[in-house]
């Protein structure tokens, strides 16, 4: 009977709630995929409270440093960004925003054309054109406070190319500015970019003591050298899946992970950097 069917469904779900609270659990888990987490994630509210203890973030994470397939991206991408979940509370959020007016829409329409130029997607007479346009304007009127800024195109045009999905990539778009309120980077006054600017200064300094001070002897501070990575989410500079990847880490470990990509990348440049003439200093990218 479905009263039968009900009871046995709640006993279940008691039993692995148990299971969850039991130490051997942690054992248990060495042993699943990211799939089956992801699955637990979503059925199980005590797993999903308890997703980022050490025992458990831990081996998601090595799942993702591994790499991810596009079927799993996608779907680690909207679970993580709360997708779904945006979606269903305001499901007419998206197009109300599209009917709003917003300042930046000249200046949307001009750095659209010019994201990623070799790919041809996002020309004006392509689809892609106008999707990322909506995009952009949409979290141009959602962030009154940031509004549109150079670089958030680079990063909105990597997140649609994986996803290919017009609002999903906006609500996504949504979850990265706010985590760890990178959305700060673009805020009047830039103070949260500077921020970012003087403690990737102090880690060049701790890691690359002969570099900072070719830098320091040049007058050469992170604002000339790392503005465009911080202002793209570095999507402009990495090749398209080094970038996607970037995104996945992000996700997980927030800030540190940009700090760790920008360092690697000075530290494959270091020494071309410092055998050539500061007056045409350009680090070298794999586009």
């Amino acid at each position: 009977s479905s009263n039968e069917d009900e009871e046995t469904k709640i006993r279940m779900k008691e039993l692995f709630n148990q299971l969850i609270e039991n130490d051997v659990f942690k054992h248990v888990i060495k042993f699943m995929g990211i799939e089956d987490l992801m699955s637990l994630k979503e059925s199980s509210k005590l797993f999903s409270e308890k997703f980022y203890s050490n025992d458990i973030k831990v081996h998601f994470k090595k799942h993702i440093y591994v790499g991810l397939s596009t079927t799993t991206r996608n779907r680690y991408w909207v679970q993580e960004g709360g997708v779904a979940k945006a979606k269903k509370e305001k499901p007419r959020y998206y197009k109300q925003l599209l009917n709003s007016t917003s300042v930046d829409e000249s200046s949307i329409r001009k750095d659209v054309d010019r994201t990623f130029p070799h790919l041809g997607f996002f020309e004006k007479t392509e689809d892609g054109y106008q999707v990322l346009y909506r995009i952009l304007k949409a979290l141009s009127v959602h962030f009154k406070d940031v509004g549109y800024c150079q670089g958030i195109n680079f990063l909105a045009a990597t997140i649609y190319l994986n996803m290919t999905d017009e609002e999903n990539t906006f609500w996504m778009m949504v979850y990265l500015l706010q985590k760890d309120k990178y959305k700060k980077v673009f805020s009047p006054g830039l103070k949260r970019f500077q921020l970012a600017c003087y403690q990737l200064e102090c880690l060049v300094r701790k890691n690359m003591p002969r570099l900072s001070h070719f830098f320091a002897m040049h007058s050469m501070d992170a604002n000339f050298y790392a503005s465009q990575w911080f202002l793209t989410f570095l999507c402009y500079d990495l090749p398209f899946d080094i970038a996607t990847r970037v995104v996945d880490y992000f996700i997980i470990d927030g800030w540190k992970i940009i700090f760790r990509v920008i360092l690697s990348l000075l530290k494959c440049a270091e020494e071309t950097i410092m055998t050539v003439s500061y007056t045409h200093l350009t680090l070298p990218t794999n586009r």
